[in-house]
């Protein structure tokens, strides 16, 4: 089975998303020993801004499948739910753009395979202090859903 990492570039006037999806990218390919290869996922005006250095540390650059649901949205995230038809992996993990990763987590992946699907569900700050924040989260506390957040989430198809 393919296993493989995958994130979304959108670009706004104010945030450079593929920068942050480059960076991404490198620290995954210096720091992973088994599965290193991440795809991106991008709208049209991302995509003209790719160059050769990004085609080297991306292994698939992917157009956004059908229509880009977040082109008028300063909040580039109603686009997420396409990464299940479009990611070339068996078994995925999807990430947010203005990712690192400082140390391997290949021991991660038998742990994942265990199961479906994976979310977080108690993430931690660089000050490694519990999110507690709603801000964006409204929805999930009106309607009581568990507090899940998908800047790293894990799927099989």
């Amino acid at each position: 089975m393919s296993k493989g990492y995958i994130t979304i570039a959108q670009n706004t006037p104010e945030v450079d998303y593929l920068q942050q999806a480059y960076g991404l990218a490198l620290s995954l390919k210096n720091t992973q020993s088994t599965v290193d290869n991440l795809s991106l996922m991008v709208d049209e005006h991302t995509k003209s801004l790719i160059t050769g250095k990004h085609r080297k540390v991306f292994d698939h650059i992917i157009d956004i499948p059908w229509e880009d649901d977040a082109a008028d949205t300063e909040w580039k995230v109603n686009n997420k739910w396409k990464v299940y038809y479009a990611t070339p992996y068996d078994e995925t993990v999807l990430l947010d753009s203005d990712m690192v990763f400082p140390t391997d987590v290949s021991h991660w992946w038998p742990i994942l395979a265990q199961k479906d699907f994976w979310s977080a569900t108690k993430v931690r700050t660089y000050r490694n202090n519990v999110l507690t924040s709603d801000l964006h989260r409204k929805v999930f506390v009106e309607n009581e859903l568990p507090n899940i957040y998908n800047a790293f989430m894990y799927f099989k198809k």
